[in-house]
């Protein structure tokens, strides 16, 4: 499974704090053998390729008077196997997207099951510069907790609709009877950080009300439901007698296979010639 992320970070993030940030995000890694004191000599005033101990770095860029655009590419092989992780960005005024594609290329024929996990970069980067806006929602690590306000019911009844303007999908947690719900919710949100939005039910009450607004179609008692951009659809996940973690992970590779199809918000700049030719 390829994951692939893409999310507007803050606007006021400069390209070179994101790519001071990839360095970050490779020396803290535990399977790391760069030393600090290499890595923290590269630029990203020009393309560089740097390699050491099955490791490598490779950085490409392209800039024009009204856009920046690079690629921070890390990879990391072992004796079979080589994972490799894609940092893309374009920035332009007032608009800062990130992509990030995580993969594994093997060398050899194999029934082992190997597992493509979210890359950190992602959350690191939303939390140490914050997220932009998709649409009308905020990226955050956090979820949208509601109330019993005429507000929240608004959001809701939008989310449920398909009335928003955001191009990530939304993960709408229902109450159970007890208001109570079937998953841990800032969990979830964390986990789900730059690939979608995470909204939280008050109440049983609150689901009550909202299902007169909504003609019936919103999910309840517990239910969780994904609903796609622009009334594309729900899918909706019943616990059962799952472990918490189990059901997250159902969620989370629902969302992960969804997004490995969709082409991104802002084309991720790999072909720089073309991007400089037509700009």
């Amino acid at each position: 499974m390829t994951i692939n992320v893409s999310f507007p970070l803050s606007s006021s993030t400069s390209s070179k704090e994101v790519f001071q940030e990839c360095i970050n995000w490779i020396l803290d890694s535990p399977f790391t053998k760069f030393a600090q004191e290499d890595l923290r000599k590269l630029s990203n005033e020009e393309d560089f390729k740097y390699s050491s101990n099955q490791e490598v770095i490779e950085f490409s860029r392209a800039e024009t008077q009204s856009f920046f655009v690079s690629s921070f590419r890390y990879t990391k092989h072992t004796d079979n196997t080589s994972w490799i992780t894609e940092i893309s960005t374009r920035t332009e005024p007032d608009q800062h997207w990130i992509s990030v594609k995580a993969s594994i290329v093997t060398s050899t024929a194999s029934d082992a099951t190997l597992e493509v996990k979210k890359p950190l970069i992602v959350m690191r980067l939303i939390d140490r510069f914050g997220g932009g806006h998709d649409g009308d929602i905020p990226i955050t690590l956090t979820p949208i907790t509601l109330d019993e306000s005429a507000l929240s019911l608004n959001i809701a009844t939008a989310v449920i609709n398909g009335d928003s303007s955001c191009t990530l999908p939304i993960v709408y947690i229902s109450s159970n009877a007890a208001s109570k719900h079937s998953i841990i919710p800032e969990r979830l949100a964390r986990k789900l950080c730059g690939m979608a939005h995470v909204v939280v039910e008050p109440s049983r009450t609150f689901s009550y009300t909202l299902r007169r607004e909504v003609g019936s179609r919103n999910v309840y008692g517990g239910v969780v439901g994904i609903y796609w951009p622009k009334g594309s659809g729900v899918t909706i996940f019943r616990r059962g007698y799952k472990e918490v973690k189990v059901f997250e992970q159902e969620i989370f590779t629902t969302i992960c296979e969804a997004l490995s199809l969709l082409i991104p918000a802002k084309e991720s700049p790999n072909k720089f010639s073309n991007v400089l030719k037509y700009a």
